[in-house]
């Protein structure tokens, strides 16, 4: 590029190296472009495969890893504030599964004490996220409150209508 630039630089318009200028500019912009997506592909595909790799070699949770996984996702997730009463809200399935495990089998809470409520936001299907919720923890629709309805001002109406698209559960 510096040789051929050199040898045109006196004899271009400055039309001429504007135009050269503008494509040098276009052609840079799409390569990067193309390398950014290529990378971010790479690197999905390699966590992905990662992730495979090693979900194949944890085996089922023994009772004495579920009491700790669970104690540890209670610590940070769960509600402190009732003495009497657990509390844990998430929106990652996985999560929600985990710790209807630990409470189910470390705990031994039973079926019909679990008090569920969803947290959605406004734009957001109540039935469908009720459906969602339903099918991930097994627990008893009529076990599910009213879903509270979020309309977040600090949001400004910006946040992505895919994020968290079945909203936040709460279980007591």
């Amino acid at each position: 590029k510096s040789t051929i630039n050199h040898h045109f630089s006196n004899e271009l318009s400055l039309k001429d190296k504007n135009t050269v200028i503008e494509k040098r500019k276009h052609n840079w912009q799409i390569s990067y472009i193309r390398y950014t997506t290529q990378k971010k592909e790479n690197t999905l595909k390699k966590e992905s495969e990662i992730q495979y790799i090693n979900a194949r070699k944890i085996n089922k949770l023994s009772p004495h890893e579920l009491l700790l996984i669970g104690s540890a996702l209670y610590w940070s997730e769960g509600g402190k504030t009732n003495r009497w009463g657990l509390q844990f809200s998430n929106s990652d399935p996985q999560m929600v599964l985990l710790i209807m495990r630990f409470f189910r089998e470390v705990c031994k809470i039973k079926e019909t004490k679990f008090y569920i409520q969803m947290m959605i936001h406004d734009k957001k299907n109540e039935k469908k996220s009720l459906s969602y919720w339903h099918n991930i923890t097994g627990v008893n629709k009529n076990q599910f409150k009213k879903a509270f309805i979020i309309n977040s001002i600090s949001s400004k109406h910006i946040r992505p209508i895919n994020r968290l698209p079945y909203g936040t559960l709460q279980i007591r």
